[in-house]
Protein backbone atom coordinates (compact mmCIF):
# COMPACT_ATOMS: atom_id res chain seq x y z
CA UNK A 1 0.00 0.00 0.00
CA UNK A 2 2.79 2.41 0.90
CA UNK A 3 4.56 1.70 -2.39
CA UNK A 4 1.36 2.35 -4.37
CA UNK A 5 0.77 5.62 -2.51
CA UNK A 6 4.40 6.77 -2.88
CA UNK A 7 4.54 5.92 -6.59
CA UNK A 8 1.45 8.07 -7.14
CA UNK A 9 2.57 10.99 -4.99
CA UNK A 10 -0.18 10.73 -2.38
CA UNK A 11 -0.38 9.99 1.33
CA UNK A 12 -2.87 7.95 3.30
CA UNK A 13 -4.56 11.22 4.30
CA UNK A 14 -5.40 11.83 0.61
CA UNK A 15 -7.28 8.51 0.30
CA UNK A 16 -11.06 8.86 0.23
CA UNK A 17 -12.12 5.35 -0.92
CA UNK A 18 -10.61 1.86 -0.68
CA UNK A 19 -10.76 -1.04 -3.13
CA UNK A 20 -9.79 -4.66 -2.53
CA UNK A 21 -9.46 -7.78 -4.67
CA UNK A 22 -11.61 -10.54 -3.19
CA UNK A 23 -10.42 -13.47 -5.27
CA UNK A 24 -10.50 -16.05 -6.47
CA UNK A 25 -6.86 -16.41 -5.62
CA UNK A 26 -4.53 -17.48 -2.86
CA UNK A 27 -6.74 -18.14 0.17
CA UNK A 28 -4.22 -16.64 2.60
CA UNK A 29 -3.41 -13.70 0.32
CA UNK A 30 -7.07 -12.78 -0.15
CA UNK A 31 -7.75 -13.04 3.59
CA UNK A 32 -4.77 -10.82 4.44
CA UNK A 33 -5.74 -8.22 1.81
CA UNK A 34 -9.40 -8.07 2.85
CA UNK A 35 -8.52 -7.90 6.55
CA UNK A 36 -6.01 -5.09 5.95
CA UNK A 37 -8.48 -3.02 3.90
CA UNK A 38 -11.40 -3.62 6.30
CA UNK A 39 -9.20 -2.57 9.25
CA UNK A 40 -8.00 0.55 7.43
CA UNK A 41 -11.57 1.39 6.39
CA UNK A 42 -12.84 1.04 9.94
CA UNK A 43 -9.98 3.09 11.43
CA UNK A 44 -10.39 5.92 8.90
CA UNK A 45 -14.15 5.62 8.26
CA UNK A 46 -13.65 5.08 4.51
CA UNK A 47 -15.98 3.32 2.08
CA UNK A 48 -14.77 0.04 0.54
CA UNK A 49 -15.37 -1.56 -2.84
CA UNK A 50 -14.80 -5.32 -3.34
CA UNK A 51 -13.68 -6.39 -6.83
CA UNK A 52 -13.41 -9.92 -8.20
CA UNK A 53 -9.90 -10.75 -9.39
CA UNK A 54 -11.41 -12.27 -12.53
CA UNK A 55 -13.34 -9.07 -13.27
CA UNK A 56 -10.18 -6.98 -12.81
CA UNK A 57 -8.25 -9.16 -15.28
CA UNK A 58 -11.01 -8.95 -17.90
CA UNK A 59 -11.44 -5.21 -17.39
CA UNK A 60 -7.75 -4.77 -18.18
CA UNK A 61 -8.10 -6.60 -21.50
CA UNK A 62 -11.25 -4.68 -22.51
CA UNK A 63 -9.06 -1.62 -22.93
CA UNK A 64 -7.50 -3.27 -26.00
CA UNK A 65 -10.08 -5.43 -27.71
CA UNK A 66 -13.72 -6.23 -27.17
CA UNK A 67 -13.92 -10.05 -27.42
CA UNK A 68 -15.85 -12.86 -25.74
CA UNK A 69 -13.51 -13.96 -22.95
CA UNK A 70 -12.87 -16.73 -20.44
CA UNK A 71 -10.97 -15.62 -17.31
CA UNK A 72 -8.99 -18.23 -15.40
CA UNK A 73 -7.43 -18.62 -11.97
CA UNK A 74 -5.92 -22.09 -11.38
CA UNK A 75 -6.90 -23.75 -8.09
CA UNK A 76 -5.29 -27.15 -8.54
CA UNK A 77 -2.89 -28.71 -11.00
CA UNK A 78 -5.71 -29.77 -13.36
CA UNK A 79 -8.57 -27.44 -12.38
CA UNK A 80 -9.28 -23.72 -12.51
CA UNK A 81 -11.94 -21.24 -11.47
CA UNK A 82 -13.35 -19.78 -14.68
CA UNK A 83 -15.87 -17.14 -15.58
CA UNK A 84 -17.38 -16.40 -18.99
CA UNK A 85 -17.64 -12.79 -20.17
CA UNK A 86 -19.57 -11.56 -23.19
CA UNK A 87 -18.25 -8.83 -25.46
CA UNK A 88 -17.68 -5.52 -23.76
CA UNK A 89 -18.51 -6.65 -20.22
CA UNK A 90 -16.20 -6.88 -17.23
CA UNK A 91 -18.88 -8.69 -15.20
CA UNK A 92 -19.34 -12.42 -15.77
CA UNK A 93 -22.49 -13.62 -17.46
CA UNK A 94 -22.68 -16.48 -14.94
CA UNK A 95 -21.06 -16.94 -11.52
CA UNK A 96 -17.51 -18.33 -11.68
CA UNK A 97 -17.26 -22.13 -11.62
CA UNK A 98 -14.54 -24.68 -10.96
CA UNK A 99 -13.79 -26.71 -14.06
CA UNK A 100 -11.22 -29.19 -15.37
CA UNK A 101 -8.58 -27.44 -17.50
CA UNK A 102 -9.17 -30.05 -20.22
CA UNK A 103 -12.84 -28.98 -20.50
CA UNK A 104 -12.51 -25.19 -20.43
CA UNK A 105 -12.76 -24.60 -24.18
CA UNK A 106 -15.59 -27.13 -24.57
CA UNK A 107 -17.56 -25.40 -21.81
CA UNK A 108 -16.83 -22.03 -23.41
CA UNK A 109 -18.18 -23.26 -26.74
CA UNK A 110 -21.39 -24.41 -25.03
CA UNK A 111 -21.76 -21.12 -23.21
CA UNK A 112 -21.07 -18.91 -26.23
CA UNK A 113 -23.35 -21.10 -28.40
CA UNK A 114 -20.57 -21.89 -30.83
CA UNK A 115 -19.82 -18.22 -31.48
CA UNK A 116 -16.06 -17.75 -31.65
CA UNK A 117 -14.32 -17.31 -28.33
CA UNK A 118 -11.85 -14.45 -28.49
CA UNK A 119 -9.44 -15.04 -25.65
CA UNK A 120 -8.50 -16.80 -22.44
CA UNK A 121 -7.01 -14.46 -19.82
CA UNK A 122 -5.51 -14.80 -16.39
CA UNK A 123 -2.99 -17.22 -14.96
CA UNK A 124 -3.57 -19.54 -17.91
CA UNK A 125 -2.13 -23.07 -17.44
CA UNK A 126 0.46 -23.87 -20.16
CA UNK A 127 -1.47 -27.07 -20.89
CA UNK A 128 -4.10 -24.90 -22.66
CA UNK A 129 -1.67 -23.33 -25.15
CA UNK A 130 -2.00 -26.05 -27.81
CA UNK A 131 -5.78 -26.26 -27.53
CA UNK A 132 -6.08 -22.47 -27.71
CA UNK A 133 -3.82 -22.25 -30.75
CA UNK A 134 -5.76 -25.01 -32.53
CA UNK A 135 -9.02 -23.10 -31.88
CA UNK A 136 -7.51 -19.70 -32.83
CA UNK A 137 -8.07 -18.32 -29.32
CA UNK A 138 -5.74 -15.68 -27.87
CA UNK A 139 -4.01 -16.54 -24.60
CA UNK A 140 -3.23 -13.48 -22.46
CA UNK A 141 -1.37 -14.23 -19.24
CA UNK A 142 -2.24 -11.62 -16.63
CA UNK A 143 -2.59 -11.44 -12.88
CA UNK A 144 -4.60 -8.68 -11.25
CA UNK A 145 -2.60 -5.82 -9.81
CA UNK A 146 -3.69 -3.13 -7.38
CA UNK A 147 -4.07 -0.70 -10.30
CA UNK A 148 -6.26 -3.17 -12.24
CA UNK A 149 -8.55 -3.46 -9.22
CA UNK A 150 -8.71 0.33 -8.81
CA UNK A 151 -9.41 0.85 -12.53
CA UNK A 152 -12.13 -1.78 -12.51
CA UNK A 153 -13.78 -0.34 -9.39
CA UNK A 154 -13.71 3.27 -10.58
CA UNK A 155 -14.16 2.99 -14.34
CA UNK A 156 -16.58 0.10 -14.67
CA UNK A 157 -19.41 1.61 -12.65
CA UNK A 158 -20.77 -1.75 -11.45
CA UNK A 159 -19.04 -1.84 -8.08
CA UNK A 160 -20.76 -0.16 -5.11
CA UNK A 161 -18.81 1.31 -2.22
CA UNK A 162 -20.03 0.44 1.28
CA UNK A 163 -19.13 1.69 4.73
CA UNK A 164 -18.92 -1.71 6.44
Amino acid sequence: VNLLLTENGVTLNDVTHLMVGVGPGSFTGVRIGVTYIKTLALARNLPVCAVSSLDAIVHQTLLYEDLPTVAIVPVRKTESIVAFYTRGSSKPALPPVEISNDNILEEAKKYFLHRPLGRIVGDVPPSLDGIAEKNKVQVVRLTPTALNIIDCALLDGNYPFTNN
